[in-house]
């Protein structure tokens, strides 16, 4: 394979000119829209006004006061704090720096798409059209990907890091296939690179995937290189994995270690691994995207979440599948096509989940598989493999042009078959449907299939007189356009009804909520709410005992479920000094019942908000203490009836100090006089030794000074904060200084010190 040759960015400047025509007047939303849905709004959006509003203050938001009682911030890797595009959204208004950060991956990922094609199907007999250095295929390839259903899909849901970690795939095999193909140690440096900004992106589930393909893309190159040299590849690719790692370390250690500690590792079990499978029968929306219609503009009538499920390559990609079949049966030896057809039947059989058999197999074997969900998702093989044989196929034809000549009218024929009896059978299905809305969604199928089929059949004959016509450069050259308009015409008619801007306004609820009067001091605790809805409280302001992450600190989420009750001693631990319902509280406050303490209070129509007097004080002092060493322990202990947490602290060791004595009861007072972030001060006057309690989050990387000097912080409930105090009147001043960051830092400073060193030599 020989390197490309010639200036890039003609063709760099190709691909973002199609992805800035592709997001078009989005690029620019309106106040308050931005491209995306669910997860756009319940989590990005919130996530990078924090980030935005806390940096304007000079304050890096290692910490998050407004939900689960507090919560390690910038530990979650979907933040993105430490990667480099997201600086995109904190630097521009919001909205319209998510835009121009989808448009940046599009671009990379068509760019790396196209250079990828090229590299791996590089031939000096190649005899297909050029445009910008480089041919028809390739270009087909990565407008094919960029465009493509599934990344549409994930700007639709709001999937942010999930679409940027995918869109580095392109450039780690390019990178990859380039080192090993020269046997150059400093190519190690660019797969590190590109391995990092991966990692960064955020995504940590989809990296086992990207590991996946990227470890059998080494394997399968080795395998078929006429010089093998597996001692190299295999150094190689440790060297290049192992300094990418480093180089993301300052992410990637704060990732463990809240993973290590998140409530979501214990949500494990098959059952769970395997949600939003794909049915066999949904495979159909690889052939037609919108066969289970789309839920943006039409609505959507398909298996479970349509975000987990779609990956549409286009239909030229379903039919260069065909191509390689036939291809290999006719015995073409061609390196790459029969391993990108068997990674697109891998992802399908992996898609499939339990209703299949590979995935449970990966999981009882291959550990990381019991913390994935979403099997659905690894239709990104195909969505990947699709554009590539794609490229391929587009280069055979013009490289073979009497097997093209050949080949082409079968398929054309054979396609023409297939979307006939296709037709027919939605055609009967329609016209046998039982009820309306039955046949409106027969007749959108048998729409869709139409154009889908058309643009098929018009391909085929484009593809085939540019074959039969080379010597005519300027038609050629047209037809070749109008190729590519096909492929975006295909593409567009699902993508362009996906990403559009949508409104990013909490849920309308919260400003009811906000505006209480109830609700100024304490924490308040949602009862009711769907799980999408929790963080727009905290844009407006309002503390919550829950909220929404992809990664939570388990303590204290484990605490919060310990009692399904609105009235647990819990909650009361954890200062929530309200509920808040949108249609009230149901068996929580009947008199018959005997409930007794939640009184309802309407304060505005669309929310109900009810006082929890028996609530705790956000930093009390305890005289008296139990040790109790268990987690399930503590629990049965809160919520035993006759325990009282005002009088009485559980903790798993014996603290630091001892107490003088265990009296209850009033203990003189604490007083805030400072909280924001992660930095707690108190004022503290205590008659006696006792347990100064912060209902606040424990979590690795809180410092406490008491009068300037260092103590202790034990943990208190199993979730929150307390620290001994001796008799008298002191300054006490928590902080948050996650010096994991620091070390992680470091490491990444000497990962990029060893790629500039490795580049160099």
């Amino acid at each position: 394979m020989k390197r490309l040759k010639g200036k890039n960015w003609p063709l760099s400047l190709f691909f973002l000119v199609v992805a800035a025509a592709w997001i078009n007047q989005d690029l620019f939303p309106a106040e308050g829209w931005a491209l995306g849905t669910a997860d756009m709004r319940a989590l990005f959006y919130p996530w990078s006004e924090f980030v935005r509003n806390s940096l304007f203050q000079s304050r890096i938001p290692f910490w998050d006061m407004r939900h689960f009682g507090g919560t390690p911030f910038l530990h979650n890797p979907q933040i993105g704090f430490f990667y480099p595009p997201n600086w995109i959204i904190f630097g521009l208004p919001i909205n319209r720096g998510i835009s121009f950060f989808y448009l940046f991956h599009l671009w990379i990922a068509g760019w790396g798409m196209a250079k990828l094609v090229a590299f791996l199907f590089a031939d000096d007999r190649d005899t297909q059209p050029k445009f910008l250095g480089i041919g028809l295929g390739p270009l087909a390839a990565g407008i094919t990907f960029m465009l493509g259903g599934f990344f549409a899909t994930r700007i639709y849901a709001g999937h942010i890091g999930f679409l940027a970690t995918h869109s580095w795939l392109p450039w780690l095999l390019l990178a990859t296939g380039r080192g090993l193909d020269r046997k150059r140690w400093s190519a190690v440096s660019t797969v590190a690179l590109v391995w990092a900004l991966a990692i960064l992106a955020g995504h940590t589930t989809t990296l086992l995937y990207l590991g996946m393909i990227w470890a059998l893309f080494v394997v399968w190159f080795v395998y078929t290189d006429i010089n093998r040299n597996s001692r190299f590849s295999l150094a190689f690719g440790t060297a290049s994995l192992s300094l990418g790692l480093l180089i993301s370390s300052i992410q990637l250690w704060p990732t463990i270690q809240l993973i290590l500690r998140s409530g979501r590792v214990d949500q494990g079990g098959y059952e769970f691994a395997t949600r939003f499978s794909i049915s066999w029968q949904q495979l159909m929306t690889l052939i037609v995207a919108e066969w289970f219609g789309e839920p943006a503009k039409l609505g959507y009538w398909g298996a479970e979440n349509f975000d987990e499920l779609s990956a549409y390559a286009g239909i030229f990609s379903i039919l260069a599948c065909g191509f390689v079949v036939v291809a290999l049966v006719q015995n073409n030896r061609s390196r790459w096509p029969v391993f990108f057809l068997a990674l697109s039947l891998l992802g399908i059989l992996i898609a499939v989940g339990d209703n299949g058999f590979l995935y449970r197999i990966l999981y009882v074997t291959f550990p990381p598989f019991r913390v994935m969900r979403a099997p659905g998702r690894a239709l990104f093989f195909f969505a990947f493999s699709g554009p590539i044989l794609l490229g391929w196929v587009v280069q055979d034809l013009f490289n073979r042009p009497f097997y093209a000549k050949r080949i082409l009218p079968k398929a054309f024929w054979a396609t023409a078959g297939l979307w006939l009896l296709l037709l027919l059978a939605a055609g009967a299905s329609w016209w046998l449907a039982p009820s309306p809305d039955l046949i409106n969604r027969r007749w959108h199928q048998l729409q869709t299939a139409t154009t889908t089929g058309g643009i098929a059949l018009l391909g085929l004959l484009l593809l085939g007189w540019l074959v039969a016509n080379p010597h005519r450069s300027g038609l050629v050259r047209l037809g070749s356009m109008l190729f590519l308009l096909l492929i975006g015409l295909d593409l567009g008619a699902l993508g362009q009804k996906l990403v559009t801007p949508t409104p990013m306004t909490p849920y309308w609820v919260w400003f009811d909520a906000a505006n209480a009067p109830e609700t100024s001091t304490g924490r308040i605790l949602p009862w009711g709410f769907n799980i999408f809805e929790q963080n727009g409280s905290g844009q407006l302001g309002l503390e919550s005992v829950f909220g929404y992450n992809t990664l939570e600190n388990g303590a204290v989420t484990q605490l919060a479920a310990s009692q399904t009750d609105p009235r647990a001693k819990a909650f009361d631990i954890l200062n929530a000094t309200h509920v808040v319902s949108e249609g009230g509280l149901g068996k929580f406050t009947d008199s018959e019942i005997g409930l007794a303490g939640l009184i309802r209070n309407d304060v505005y129509p669309n929310i109900r908000v009810y006082p929890r007097p028996k609530a705790l004080p956000y930093a009390r002092l305890v005289g008296s203490y139990e040790i109790i060493a268990e987690q399930e322990g503590q629990y049965a202990r809160i919520n035993d009836p006759e325990f009282e947490p005002r009088d009485i602290v559980l903790l798993a060791t014996e603290p630091a100090c001892g107490l003088s004595s265990n009296q209850t009861g009033d203990l003189d007072e604490v007083t805030v006089t400072g909280r924001e972030g992660g930095a707690i001060d108190l004022t503290v006057t205590a008659q006696a030794s006792a347990m100064l309690v912060i209902s606040e989050a424990a979590f690795p990387g809180w410092q406490a000074e008491l009068n300037g000097n260092r103590v202790e912080i034990e943990t208190a409930y199993t979730a929150i904060q307390a620290i001994c105090v001796p008799a008298g009147t002191h300054q006490v001043a928590l902080r948050f200084r996650p010096f994991i960051f620091l070390w992680g830092g470091l490491a990444t400073m000497c990962g990029l010190l060893i790629a500039l060193w490795l580049r160099k030599k």
